[in-house]
Formats: structure tokens, C-alpha cells, sequence
């Protein structure tokens, strides 16, 4: 069975939650909770099945939340299928780890304080983000009529609400930014400047000298790693202001600074090969690589998870409103 809403809450909230099962009921939608499970039925698979079935996962969000693993998996099953999420705050609390990051730019609603006494208002407006008409019985109508006539004949009319845009999906979301780009080496020219500034110091470094193939090599060393050194801030900058998430934006920084790792690579094994001695440089030019690879990565993240950060406390902040 289809339904409008999978309702996913903590047993502390257990009759909040009937409320609110009842008043979308009583409004014409259906609801999934947990109680429906059957006894004897796995309540994992009864979970996994009808979240399938549902249309909107609806959180009743408490600070209890921010340590739930089932509902890290309900969300994750729910961002496998592009379901429509919307958490309600239920006291007064804020999202963390693993939520924020998920859950930041969703469209809450808040019902702190006093939940109980809104529940009603709550159930609407689940339908009005949802784009589903309520159905509400209109007060009975006499209509007079001749002595023989009935006394009174009564009609029932469906209260209409405007369809409102439904919360946002993470299709949605990628396709405001179906632009394409590259995220392999997103590399642009004007970061030429940063890469001549290289090739100058290391001229400089020089005193003048004529260049000759040492050199050439030197100079190639330099410049790779000033681009490893510059994308390990810019990379994850621009992953960021392009949309990615942290998934995809850490598989094309994996692959990017790889790519410029093995480069080094094999320009100090050129070094090495050409004064002769590949034993006893070899382990110190791997070495060396890979501790710089490491440090830039680690460099990045944090910038990476820093802004996101930011940005989702600012995107849980201007998404809640309060009923």
C-alpha cells in the first residue's frame, strides 16, 4: 500500500506522534508509523518496505535524533529514492554531525514550545508542503423546500488548497546545477599567475644560471608541487561552491591529487635515475611524496568540511519556521 507519509519519531514521543497520525488521518492522508507493524513480521523489513512505499519521511526531530542510528539508515534509504524529507523540531534543539550535514537545507517546521497544542496546525501544513488537499467536511446547509419535501438536504464540500512547491529532493537539487563542468583537475586559468610567480622564484633561485636539464627537472618539481600545493586550497573550494557533496567531492580530490602525486613521482624518479642512484634515493623520493600527499589531503577536508559546516548551520537557521 502507498502512503503519504512515513512518520519516524523516538519512543519518548510516542503520543505526539499518535496525534499526529491521527490528524493527518482525519484529513484524508495516510500514514505509516511503527505501530501498524503486525506481530511477528521483522520490524526491519516492515520499516525498508513501506518507506519504499511512502511518499514524504516525516522526523519528529529531538535532541535524542542526533544519536539514532535507525534513522541515519531511514534517511539514507529515503536519499537512495529522492523521497521528500521534512523534520519537525519538537523541542528545542539543532541538528548535529551526521543531520546537519543531511538535513541542513530541508524545509523544517518548529512546534516547540507546547508541541501538543499544535498538532492540528502541524498536520496541515504537512499537507500544504506536501501539495495534498485536505478534506474537510463543510457545516451541514438546509435548503427549504415544499411541505411535502424533505426538512433539509445537507452537502459536503472539499475544502481546496493551492499545490505548493514539495520540499526539496536531491534531484532537485543537481538539477539547478546541471551546468557540467570539470571536477577532474578543475584546474582554470587564472591560476596561470600563481604558476609563473613558481617559475620565477625558482629562476631566482637560480641566480641567473643557464637552464639546462637538471634544472628543467627542478623546475617541473616546483611547479607540480605549487599546483598540488595550490589545488589542495582551491580544489575543495570550488567542489564546494559547485554543490558536490562530500562523497563526490572526496573521489575527485582522490583522483585529482593523485594525479599530480604520481606526476611527482615521476619526475623525482627521473631525477634519481639521472645521477644514478635509484637504491638509496628511491624509499626517500616515495617517502617524501607521499607524506606531502597526505598533508595536502588532510589541508583540504578541513577546508572542505569547515565551509560546509558554515554553510549548513546558516541553511538550518533560514529553513525553520515556526508553527
Amino acid at each position: 500500500m502507498a502512503y503519504d507519509f512515513f512518520l519516524s519519531y523516538r519512543r519518548a514521543d510516542q503520543a505526539l506522534a499518535k496525534q499526529l497520525v491521527e490528524a493527518l488521518e482525519s484529513r484524508g492522508a495516510t500514514v505509516w508509523w511503527d505501530d501498524k507493524i503486525a506481530a511477528g513480521v521483522d520490524w526491519r523489513d516492515a520499516i525498508v518496505e513501506n518507506l519504499m512505499e511512502a511518499h514524504t519521511l516525516v522526523i519528529l526531530f529531538s535532541e535524542e535524533c542526533n544519536n539514532s542510528k535507525q534513522l541515519k539508515k531511514e534517511l539514507a534509504l529515503a536519499d537512495d529514492m529522492d523521497k521528500d524529507v521534512i523534520p519537525v523540531l519538537v523541542e528545542d534543539t539543532k541538528p548535529k554531525g551526521h543531520f546537519l550535514y543531511e538535513l541542513a537545507s530541508r524545509n523544517w517546521v518548529q512546534i516547540y514550545p507546547n508541541p501538543e497544542n499544535k498538532i492540528n496546525e502541524l498536520a496541515d501544513k504537512l499537507l500544504g508542503m506536501t501539495g495534498k488537499a485536505p478534506i474537510v467536511p463543510a457545516p451541514m446547509q438546509t435548503v427549504a423546500g415544499s411541505d411535502s419535501s424533505p426538512a433539509a438536504v445537507t452537502k459536503t464540500v472539499t475544502k481546496t488548497v493551492t499545490r505548493k512547491k514539495p520540499a526539496s529532493t536531491n534531484s532537485q537539487k543537481q538539477s539547478q546545477s546541471s551546468k557540467k563542468r570539470r571536477n577532474f583537475l578543475p584546474l582554470k586559468w587564472i591560476d596561470l599567475p600563481i604558476f609563473l610567480i613558481l617559475i620565477f622564484v625558482f629562476k631566482q633561485m637560480m641566480g641567473g644560471r643557464r637552464i639546462d636539464f637538471e634544472d628543467m627537472i627542478g623546475i617541473a618539481f616546483y611547479v607540480v608541487c605549487g599546483i598540488a600545493a595550490w589545488g589542495a586550497f582551491v580544489f575543495p573550494v570550488r567542489y564546494f561552491m559547485r554543490g558536490l557533496r562530500l562523497g563526490r567531492a572526496a573521489r575527485y580530490y582522490l583522483a585529482s591529487s593523485l594525479a599530480l602525486y604520481l606526476v611527482v613521482l615521476s619526475i623525482l624518479g627521473v631525477y634519481v635515475l639521472e645521477r644514478g642512484r635509484v637504491p638509496s634515493d628511491l624509499m626517500e623520493i616515495v617517502t617524501f611524496a607521499s607524506i606531502g600527499w597526505v598533508i595536502l589531503g588532510a589541508f583540504a577536508f578541513v577546508i572542505y568540511g569547515v565551509m560546509h559546516f558554515l554553510r549548513s548551520v546558516r541553511a538550518f537557521k533560514s529553513h525553520v519556521e515556526e508553527i
